[in-house]
């Protein structure tokens, strides 16, 4: 049997920090900055498919304009044409009641496995496209709650052991 296709979805604050300026940066967030790097200098040779969700392009766009960094949409343009066709922007997963899995259940089984994520919809939302997604093989965030949470990790291996899905890793690019 072959290898899975990695499939990668980009939590936000990943995607912000692979197409942000070093120099507007605090110290703390430069080595987040230099990890983002690496992981988009990693991906883009790699055959692989990386997704950003719609909600996710929400927030960028809304981080951009709302802070005066119309520059992070122009790196999402370069970052496009970087990786090309492997890149796939505005991902939204098919909603049909012919599905083989509800999209209200897997956010709902979230929601109750760390009602943090109550309190941050966008990153709920997020984090159920990449377990939704059938092809899904890895999400990347710098979100904390969603990186140490078990009940976080313990619903998302068995979302997918239900619906008979390959294994979600959720990594994370950590502050040192």
């Amino acid at each position: 049997m072959g290898q899975q296709p990695l499939v990668v979805h980009l939590d936000t604050s990943v995607l912000i920090f692979m197409l942000e300026r070093r120099y507007n940066l605090k110290d703390y967030q430069k080595d987040l900055f230099n990890q983002a790097k690496k992981l988009r200098r990693n991906l883009s040779r790699m055959n692989c498919t990386v997704k950003i969700s719609i909600v996710a392009l929400g927030e960028l766009t809304n981080i951009a304009l709302k802070n005066d960094r119309i520059y992070l949409i122009e790196n999402l343009r370069q970052l496009g044409r970087e990786f090309g066709e492997k890149l796939k922007t505005c991902y939204s997963p098919r909603l049909c009641s012919k599905c083989n899995i509800e999209f209200h259940n897997v956010v709902a089984r979230l929601l109750q496995s760390d009602k943090r994520l109550i309190y941050n919809p966008a990153d709920a939302l997020i984090l159920a496209f990449a377990v939704y997604d059938e092809e899904a093989t890895r999400f990347y965030t710098t979100d904390s709650s969603i990186l140490i949470s078990k009940g976080i990790r313990n619903e998302i291996e068995q979302i997918r052991k239900d619906y008979g899905y390959p294994e979600l890793i959720i990594s994370g690019l950590h502050a040192r």
